[in-house]
């Protein structure tokens, strides 16, 4: 297409009653081996619109970078770097796409030294979550280079969003628990309550229409595992008395974690894979008390030796209901996270 038939067709975009014959349009240049004119077009529905709430100028960028990422066909991945770069996408929404839709050879040059260090780290941690073990360098310095290249044992099967051309399957991860109930009888002993670690409320970051409270605790005594219920329900939170829950592994707490940074709260997308990975592992050190940015695998091994809690924040079934306790050994300090996003 001649930069005048492309402005032409953008001009028109705002006006279309639905789509369906720009997508028309789109998929036989895309046919033809015109990756390019995808991009070209993208490009300019952003110069001529920018962020602006302008009828179907949204979808559109969002449909033509899709059909570039998912679509496995030769050319494709350096059009969707131009198609990024020239209509400001963002990196971590880009890397998830891409990591989704094509394989590690294909993306070659979107690992490259010369790409953009924000959409290359994202890139690579979005591939070692998908089961790539070291795709490529990190950038030396890049916040997410603390993370390992490869899976650790908590991170077997992430719960990861699915891209269709125009749909996304997010995970179902942080529906609605079952519960034990808890033991009213359970001795409580003494404790003494304080300001969180930094980081216990990483994960959930973009949660920004509910609550998000946090604890530590302090406890006089060694606490029974069975009545950490108990002690939760006493701290004050904005939830019933006695708590709601029950015991997980932490492998499950890392899932949930991550899922509550990844895919965000009720009303936003959250950090997608790579960087909701960096918040699950803060947040996981924090709780356990290796700290948020201490090691991985520092941050593993307390993590295993701690006994944790799910419980229920919200008095009703809330999608995004999130309750952490951590209790650590010895069973003299507890960490709580609690967060829910009303949809």
């Amino acid at each position: 297409m001649t930069p005048a038939e492309i402005d032409e067709l953008v001009t028109g975009v705002p006006r279309l009653a639905r789509l369906d014959g720009f997508w028309d349009a789109m998929d036989a240049r895309l046919a033809g081996g015109g990756a390019h004119v995808l991009a070209d077009v993208g490009i300019a529905l952003r110069r001529t619109y920018g962020s602006r709430p302008v009828p179907h100028v949204r979808a559109a960028v969002d449909g033509l970078l899709r059909r570039l990422a998912l679509l496995p066909w030769p050319g494709h991945v350096p059009q969707v770097l131009r198609l990024a770069t020239g209509a400001g996408i963002a990196s971590r929404y880009v890397a998830s796409v891409l990591a989704a839709g094509q394989d590690l050879p294909d993306l070659a040059p979107a690992l490259a030294a010369d790409v953009p260090a924000a959409l290359r780290a994202c890139l690579v941690q979005e591939l070692v979550l998908r089961g790539v073990p070291d795709p490529a360098p990190m950038p030396i310095g890049h916040p997410l280079s603390v993370l390992p290249g490869v899976r650790t044992e908590l991170e077997e099967d992430p719960p990861l969003p699915r891209y269709g051309l125009d749909w996304t399957r997010r995970p179902d991860t942080l529906q609605p628990i079952a519960v034990i109930p808890a033991d009213d009888v359970a001795h409580v002993p003494p404790f003494m309550t304080g300001p969180a670690p930094h980081g216990t409320d990483a994960a959930v970051a973009t949660w920004t229409d509910g609550t998000v409270e946090t604890r530590l605790v302090e406890i006089v005594e060694p606490l029974p595992v069975a009545a950490v219920p108990n002690v939760v329900g006493a701290l004050g939170l904005d939830q019933p008395g006695v708590v709601e829950g029950a015991p997980l592994p932490v492998r499950a707490v890392w899932r949930l974690l991550f899922a509550a940074a990844s895919l965000g709260g009720a009303r936003n997308l959250g950090e997608y894979g790579a960087y909701g990975r960096l918040a699950a592992w803060r947040s996981l050190g924090a709780l356990c008390g290796a700290g948020e940015h201490a090691r991985i695998g520092d941050i593993e091994r307390r993590a295993s030796e701690c006994d944790w809690y799910r419980f229920r924040v919200a008095k009703d079934d809330t999608f995004h209901d999130l309750g952490i306790a951590a209790l650590g050994p010895g069973g003299r300090r507890l960490a709580v996270l609690a967060a829910v996003d009303p949809a």
